[in-house]
């Protein structure tokens, strides 16, 4: 009986020895893109309601990922931090959990990796520059998805990801007041119409896809 209780523990942890395997089995590479939904604010919001979603997933963030030797990293810009290097986890823990706990993040992958590389020393050249809270291009501050646009270039120095046109709108068609609210703060005018980029729009493109989920 004892031994009939043993082979069946043994099994179950051989089991679960699998499960945990094959949670694990995905590997990051340097230059992999983390869409993440973010944690309910009133800037993560104002995102989501004026971007669409992707298949469901409303992403208020993007960032590029830094697998160097012995550590995963990740390369973000945010308002509270500008374009800095964190690691992996933190990323993870700093994104809205489903109800099992699993972070809400998916990976994207460029379909050509040939020029990932000098894209991930692109990325880098950025770390320490402030975050552009306004979105304005050309004024040596970054976004999110402003610092993936100008850090994924060909092998021609040319932008990877198309910009368009910036909307504020919601699906009324009028200017969020969440973007109004934001925006007389910042003391800033609302920049619609100006090209611009945001996470559900990259997360569209055809040389991405996406290659693993986290939950």
């Amino acid at each position: 009986m004892i031994l009939f209780k043993n082979k069946i523990l043994l099994v179950l942890s051989m089991l679960l020895l699998l499960f945990s395997c094959s949670n694990n089995e995905f590997n990051l590479n340097s230059g992999d893109l983390l869409f993440q939904v973010n944690k309910s604010n009133d800037f993560t919001n104002a995102i989501v309601n004026t971007t669409g979603n992707n298949n469901n997933l409303s992403f208020s963030h993007v960032a590029i990922v830094l697998a160097e030797e012995n550590k995963i990293c990740v390369i973000e810009a945010v308002p509270n931090g500008g374009v800095h290097k964190i690691l992996l986890q933190n990323f993870l823990d700093s994104s809205a959990h489903n109800s099992i706990g699993k972070p809400l993040v998916v990976v994207y992958r460029l379909t050509d990796t040939s020029n990932v590389f000098n894209i991930v020393i692109n990325a880098k050249k950025y770390i320490g520059l402030p975050y552009d809270s306004a979105f304005i291009p050309s004024n040596n501050k970054y976004y999110c998805s402003e610092l993936v646009y100008e850090s994924f270039l060909n092998s021609k120095g040319e932008h990877i990801f198309n910009s368009n046109p910036m909307s504020f709108c919601d699906s009324t068609g009028k200017i969020s007041l969440l973007w109004e609210k934001y925006f007389n703060k910042l003391n800033k005018p609302i920049p619609q119409g100006v090209l611009g980029t945001n996470p559900n729009d990259i997360s569209k493109e055809k040389c991405i896809k996406e290659v693993f989920r986290f939950f």
